[in-house]
């Protein structure tokens, strides 16, 4: 299997594949060992492309987002095949039962803010606009679409100022061990930071003392809790959205 994923003969003597830890329409991912150490090998399917992934954009990304939190570190690219390897990193998915401890939550907020407050200037300008634009062009469904851009029309006006965000911040691409740690920046990309923070609360449910937990760690008591309401409406329209477009797509 290796001679279909990588063409490097020093690559394929030096990686071993351990077990197979996803397989669907995008993508398959193994764990690996890579000289003597764990590593994530992602092989894409047909269908990556045509939900318009970049990976030579996630690449550049997660190497400017090393410097802000942990997160994948590319340790082999071979973009035209579809193959990234990364570092595995260590840690697991958090639970409700740790936020019994409020600092686990403010540290989560923190760290969302370091991603938030990364300068843009140095950063690809693709939108979450460019996102939903995308999929408006391979899934025809009007009603799906009109309440969306009917909610996006709400949320955003000439004055919302878009920041690097992650996107997909779901319950398990956030790992813990002693620190945070963020996976799966493939949809990570200019937008209100609103989005993540109403994915981070309605991912993990979180209730009023607990949303007020995560907001005074976002060093942020002004953020209007009724925005984040419709924030996570958008979140949940996106996701069916990307729903649709996987299935329209596979």
């Amino acid at each position: 299997m290796l001679d279909t994923y990588i063409n490097s003969a020093d690559l394929k003597h030096r990686l071993e594949i351990t077990k197979q830890i996803k397989s669907d329409h995008i993508s398959e991912i193994y764990l690996c060992r890579f000289d003597e150490s764990k590593v994530i090998l992602r092989k894409d399917n047909q269908l990556a492309k045509s939900l318009g992934l970049d990976r030579a954009k996630e690449v550049l990304l997660l190497e400017k987002v090393n410097s802000v939190c942990s997160s994948p570190k590319i340790i082999f690219k071979d973009i035209e095949q579809g193959v990234l390897i990364w570092n595995y990193i260590e840690g697991e998915e958090i639970s409700r039962l740790s936020f019994k401890d409020k600092s686990v939550l403010t540290e989560l907020a923190a760290e969302l803010k370091n991603i938030h407050d990364m300068p843009i200037c140095d950063l690809d300008n693709t939108t979450y606009f460019d996102m939903i634009n995308h999929y408006k062009k391979v899934i025809l469904n009007d009603d799906l679409f009109i309440e969306i851009d009917k909610l996006i029309n709400h949320l955003y006006t000439e004055k919302t100022e878009l920041t690097f965000c992650h996107n997909d911040l779901t319950k398990p691409n956030i790992l813990f061990k002693e620190s945070f740690s963020f996976l799966d920046w493939e949809y990570a990309c200019l937008n209100d930071p609103y989005f993540d923070i109403a994915t981070v609360i309605s991912s993990f449910n979180l209730n009023e003392e607990e949303i007020s937990s995560f907001l005074t760690g976002y060093s942020s008591t002004n953020l209007n809790l009724n925005r984040v309401k419709d924030f996570i409406r958008l979140t949940k329209l996106t996701e069916k959205i990307w729903n649709q477009a996987v299935k329209t797509l596979s």
